[in-house]
């Protein structure tokens, strides 16, 4: 018997961080074809439900149009159960009047379904003591047991502890809320997971994204799982480090060359680190415009700073030598205050230290 686990669909997110309007309408359709997908890949490959842990949707109150889609794709797809567990983000009443009967719900008390040899129980967390609610959890040994959660593994009385699932009887505690997919043990038996969000919906959002498949022979035996990347998009941070580069086309080159494992389809945040003896300015627009049409989107933060050489100045007959002679016979200042010093008085000898203050 297989089963997918899934969950943070999060279907109506604005996805509008950092994406133009066109591209945040093209990945929120690209996020609702993906929950087809899986339903389409459930159904084509003989899985008996579809574990949804929470946050389905990203409101408490949905538009009309997120519903109607999420209610569809359900009812066409009548071959495989649906079980809903609500999260933080969906708590709100917003089922349809019109339930379709392969819709499985769950409440605020321990409820389980019945799947030939296989139980799956679920609990919609309170906000305040989710440790209590782990108190009150009885499994029975003669199936094997599902557990469905949402919420954050902690020590807390509001979180997921999973020593209060020890010996509770669970093979499989499948949980939402993390939006990267991970692994471990409860006990000597029993495994649990975050399948992680399905699409990446932001650029902090990184990594494979997909679904874990469950898969069951009988009780006694252990459940098998895989994580399985299911993804239309990945989304990809590359930090560089631009500490060795001798000027601003050489850091254009180690940049472009550090994304270029990163494919068309995908979105890319490049983080530009380091100290350079040369004036970075400019080069995230650069490296904007020379990789934005390669990638689906791309985000470019310059955290790169300028430290120059003064000391190679200190023999040149000019204002800029001047300077640098000053700065290296003032005894009171330590190196690494020479060096930022430097890299202000040189811009403001520039020019271009009032547009480095308005770009900061």
């Amino acid at each position: 018997m297989k089963f997918i686990h899934t969950g943070d669909l999060h279907l109506g997110s604005k996805m509008g961080t950092r994406l133009t309007p066109d591209k945040a309408a093209a990945r929120k359709a690209e996020l609702r074809s993906t929950f087809k997908r899986m339903a389409d890949y459930a159904s084509e490959n003989g899985c008996t439900a579809v574990l949804l842990c929470g946050d389905v949707f990203d409101e408490n109150e949905p538009l009309l149009d997120d519903k109607n889609y999420f209610y569809h794709v359900v009812s066409t797809h009548p071959d495989v159960y649906f079980a809903y567990l609500k999260g933080n983000h969906d708590t709100g009443d917003h089922f349809s009047e019109d339930v379709p009967e392969n819709l499985l719900t769950f409440g605020n008390d321990w409820r389980y379904y019945e799947f030939g040899d296989v139980r799956v129980y679920g609990t919609e967390l309170p906000e305040k003591g989710a440790r209590a609610a782990a108190a009150r959890l009885s499994t029975d040994s003669n199936f094997v047991n599902i557990v469905m959660l949402h919420g954050q593994i902690g020590s807390s009385a509001d979180s997921i502890v999973i020593q209060d699932y020890v010996g509770k009887g669970i093979d499989y505690l499948a949980l939402g809320h993390v939006h990267s997919y991970s692994k471990g043990q409860i006990d000597m038996w029993g495994e649990y997971a975050y399948c992680g969000t399905p699409e990446g919906r932001g650029f902090d959002e990184t990594g494979e994204k997909g679904f874990v498949l469950v898969e069951t022979d009988r009780p006694g035996a252990r459940v098998e799982t895989r994580f399985v990347p299911f993804a239309q998009r990945t989304v990809h941070e590359f930090r560089v480090d631009i500490s060795g580069t001798a000027s601003k086309e050489d850091a254009l080159d180690v940049c472009e060359e550090a994304v270029s494992g990163a494919k068309n389809r995908d979105l890319v945040r490049l983080l530009i680190e380091g100290a350079t003896r040369f004036d970075t300015d400019g080069l995230d627009t650069a490296l904007e415009n020379s990789l934005g049409g390669r990638f689906f989107a791309l985000s470019v933060k310059n955290l790169s700073t300028e430290e120059p050489d003064y000391e190679a100045f200190l023999n040149e007959v000019s204002l800029r030598g001047e300077f640098a002679r000053k700065l290296a016979a003032d005894t009171s200042l330590s190196d690494a205050d020479k060096k930022r010093i430097a890299a202000l008085g040189f811009k403001a000898l520039a020019g271009n230290l009032i547009e480095d203050i308005k770009v900061r």
